[in-house]
């Protein structure tokens, strides 16, 4: 039998298997119902494709029948294809912030939320830093930050680079988004 569900990004096949009692025979095939995201090969009754996120939902009735070569026709009972949603990564993108020498400069949570997005919808919910920047140190809650650790919305706003003393220049510290 068909399996009655893929998740979206998964590549999803079904060949039948075809048993005649007839020798030498030749068989087409046709399907009922294909979902748009599949493609149905009639010489082989192989229904395949990769459902992504546009094609979450359930496919119903479909219908795979066979003909031989002396037209009797057999058919599969019907079956549903449901394309399950998977949760896909955020992304973010660079930001910029500007500030006066010897000046702490404060990082808010709308700054990584406005460089933020998520095709599912989800909400920022962590970040965490890979690469801290030079020249300074970032803190939370006046306390350094660690590169790797994943840091909770909560404290966004709390977050501040302490440049070094009369530095003045351009330094970046490099972070990634959770859902």
């Amino acid at each position: 039998l068909p399996s009655n569900s893929v998740d979206e990004n998964i590549g999803y096949i079904f060949t039948p298997t075809v048993a005649d009692v007839d020798k030498d025979e030749t068989f087409s095939f046709t399907i009922q119902n294909k979902p748009e995201w599949a493609i149905f090969d009639t010489a082989t009754g192989s229904l395949a494709g990769m459902p992504t996120g546009s094609d979450v939902g359930t496919y119903t009735d479909i219908v795979i029948s066979v003909a031989d070569s002396f037209g009797e026709i057999a058919s599969l009972s019907s079956f549903d294809i449901t394309v399950v949603n998977t949760n896909d990564a955020p992304q973010n993108t660079d930001f910029q912030k500007n500030g006066d020498e010897d000046k702490i400069l404060n990082i808010t949570a709308e700054d990584f939320s406005n460089a933020y997005y998520d095709v599912d919808g989800d909400i920022l919910s962590k970040i965490r830093i890979n690469k801290l920047p030079d020249n300074g140190v970032l803190k939370i809650n006046n306390e350094a930050v660690n590169a790797g650790l994943p840091i909770d919305l909560v404290n966004f706003s709390l977050m501040s680079f302490y440049p070094d003393k009369d530095w003045y220049g351009t330094t970046e510290l490099e972070w990634v988004a959770s859902d």
